[in-house]
């Protein structure tokens, strides 16, 4: 799907973004905020950058807020994987 930078409409597709970044950042730097979708769902906005009164104002409202734990206490023991050596002993082709 072709998009058209300049129409009032500012949703993109993630195909129509990775192709024409440039232009889309452009275009939130002037204000304008997009709306990413994926096969025609949303699923990300790009937005202009906030000061940090922008965000104080978005605390203050509820909308954003710090974690009520610490990442590493969310994650359960049992999504750890035990490491052992180094990559340089596994096989070349295996380094992903």
């Amino acid at each position: 799907m072709i998009v058209d930078l300049y129409s009032s409409e500012m949703d993109v597709s993630v195909t129509e973004l990775r192709a024409h970044l440039a232009a889309w950042i452009a275009q939130v730097q002037q204000g304008e905020e997009v709306t990413i979708t994926d096969h025609g769902r949303p699923v990300a906005r790009l937005v202009p950058a906030g000061t940090a009164a922008r965000i104080k104002d978005l605390i203050e409202r509820g909308v954003l807020g710090r974690p009520q734990s610490p990442v590493r206490q969310r994650i359960s023991k049992h999504d750890r994987v035990p490491m052992s050596g180094t990559l340089e002993d596994l096989p070349r082709d295996e380094w992903r």
